[in-house]
């Protein structure tokens, strides 16, 4: 009898421990076939973030090139004014001893440069060249995968609604709501509200303000390095420092394309009135000479109304910047 029992127990254990023995080998093959899922999973994934990129990348020189296009109209409708301001200084240049002449010239943009915004296929190009500036925000908030791809697609459709409608805007064909449900200093961000956190949203309008920010840095700083040694270095970064004070202030929208009433004129008085606040705060930093140049400066500014555009990353990383010029007469009323 007790050899029986110990046969039993034997063979039950026998039966147990092959039982583990293959759930634990079935485990081990699951486990590595998770694992190999798992790797093979974030391989796709790396590769997806990469292809979007590069796929950003293709389509940013597609959008330089057909910019370059877009600015030639620009360069040819200027180049009676360089002609002009070239003889202007050269009867500068053989005047008298005692006695000055100064012009100050911008190049504008023709109607047809405008026109071709309404081009689905150049306007989402451009888009996309805009698009890689949020590279390095998407980066900080640490978003990967098939999400950033939704919310850089969403930045993309949004800057390419604007580009498209900037032909209706510039021609007054767009009523003040309208044109401030497009060009709107948070519509970036209000596009992203089923994408993104509260937190996430607040990082998005600072991000935006500080774009903004860089590109009047980049545009007045060029502006007052062309306006002559009068406002030379150390005068030109008081003058610099003080008008991207004014100009990003919220008294002026902070320098949005549109008046908080989302109109362009009232967008221009309120920058002119930027530029008077900011030559009042000037006038004790400069001189005589100095202040005389600041306000011609001024003067020629207020002549015409600078659109920015765009920041667009470089290949080397460097921050370019697209904009256009328009004679404030042409601006609708």
């Amino acid at each position: 009898m007790n050899t029986v029992v110990i046969f039993v127990l034997s063979l039950l254990l026998a039966v147990l421990g092959y039982a583990y023995w293959a759930l634990q080998n079935d485990y081990n093959m699951l486990h590595e076939q998770l694992q190999t899922t798992t790797n093979y999973q974030q391989h796709l994934q790396d590769q997806l973030d990469y292809s979007a990129r590069e796929r950003m990348v293709l389509e940013a020189q597609l959008g330089g090139l057909e910019s370059r296009m877009l600015t030639a109209d620009g360069k040819l409708s200027g180049l009676s004014a360089d002609v002009a301001s070239a003889r202007q200084r050269i009867g500068a240049a053989a005047a008298p001893v005692g006695s000055s002449t100064e012009t100050v010239s911008s190049r504008t943009v023709s109607p047809a440069s405008l026109a071709l915004f309404s081009s689905e296929t150049l306007s989402r190009s451009l888009a996309e060249g805009a698009g890689l500036a949020y590279d390095d925000f998407l980066d900080q908030l640490e978003l990967h995968g098939s999400h950033r791809v939704r919310i850089r697609d969403a930045l993309i459709d949004a800057r390419a609604r604007q580009y498209a409608a900037l032909p209706d805007l510039m021609a007054g064909a767009l009523a003040s709501q309208e044109a401030a449900a497009i060009f709107g200093p948070k519509t970036r961000s209000a596009t992203l509200k089923e994408l993104l956190s509260e937190e996430q949203l607040r990082r998005l309008d600072e991000f935006n303000s500080r774009l903004r920010h860089e590109a009047l840095s980049l545009l007045y700083n060029d502006k007052l390095t062309a306006a002559g040694p009068a406002l030379g270095s150390p005068a030109a970064e008081t003058v610099l420092r003080t008008l991207l004070a004014e100009l990003s202030s919220a008294a002026n929208n902070h320098g949005s394309l549109l008046g908080a009433d989302g109109s362009v004129l009232h967008a221009v008085a309120d920058r002119n009135l930027a530029f008077d606040r900011a030559r009042n705060a000037l006038e004790d930093d400069l001189n005589h000479t100095q202040l005389g140049r600041l306000d011609r400066f001024i003067a020629g500014e207020k002549a015409a109304w600078d659109v920015i555009l765009d920041l667009v990353p470089g290949e080397q990383g460097q921050m370019s910047l697209r904009n256009m010029r328009v004679p404030v007469a042409d601006l609708p009323l």
